[in-house]
């Protein structure tokens, strides 16, 4: 009455050995995602390269905006003030960074005292210049100074109209600077009647030193003589 051997399943029936995964239908070590397959440090964008793309980005956007003109006249212009806090530079550094900027066409550089981490006493570094001259005036802010970083604001200025003109005095020609508001609705502002008038200040250097006479009798000299030769008052 026991079950007949038969009935019981056979080695044959049982699932096979092969109908289990082998070993050859795992996935291969080598299947597997390599680590050289997998993005690298240097493949993954760098900051700088994020800063120059950025920055190439801002300055197709400046593209044709970077000057306002009316009747032919500018009267904006896009700019950009660079900024970066040092605390632990040379100052006799600094000096020469000035000189550096300057000769590579930065409008303007200055500093400011502040106060910074730690409780040190640092300078807040400004420099002010177009947008095509922010990669040589970054790099050469790195190169001579401790900084690690930069920052970047665009800014939009309003420029009175300019001209220079040249005038003979006592002691020698003097180039003067005439500024003029050529956005007054009133047209009271003119290149006749300008609104600031201000001899070259290395001209006037040059003649106090070459006659050894005061710079502040040249620089008045300057100012009289523009009055007489082009002033309409």
């Amino acid at each position: 009455d026991r079950p007949h051997e038969q009935n019981h399943p056979h080695e044959h029936d049982r699932p096979h050995e092969q109908n289990h995964p082998h070993e050859h239908d795992r996935p291969h070590e080598h299947d597997r995602p390599h680590e050289h397959d997998r993005p690298h440090e240097h493949d993954r964008p760098h900051e700088h390269d994020r800063s120059h793309s950025d920055n190439t980005r801002e300055l197709d956007s400046l593209d044709g905006e970077t000057e306002e003109t009316i009747d032919g006249l500018k009267q904006t212009e896009t700019i950009v003030l660079l900024q970066t806090q040092l605390d632990d530079l040379n100052p006799q550094g600094i000096g020469y960074l000035f000189d550096r900027l300057l000769d590579l066409g930065a409008l303007d550089v200055f500093t400011q005292a502040i106060g910074m981490k730690k409780s040190r006493p640092g300078i807040l570094l400004n420099v002010l210049c177009f947008p095509q001259q922010i990669q040589s005036c970054e790099t050469t802010i790195f190169a001579e100074t401790t900084t690690l970083g930069i920052r970047r604001s665009f800014q939009t200025r309003r420029i009175l109209e300019r001209h220079i003109d040249s005038v003979e005095t006592p002691y020698g020609t003097v180039r003067v600077k005439v500024a003029w508001d050529s956005q007054d609705p009133l047209h009271l502002s003119t290149p006749a009647h300008p609104l600031n008038v201000q001899p070259e200040y290395e001209d006037c250097v040059t003649i106090a030193r070459q006659q050894q006479i005061p710079w502040l009798q040249v620089h008045q000299s300057a100012l009289r003589s523009w009055h007489n030769q082009f002033s309409d008052s």
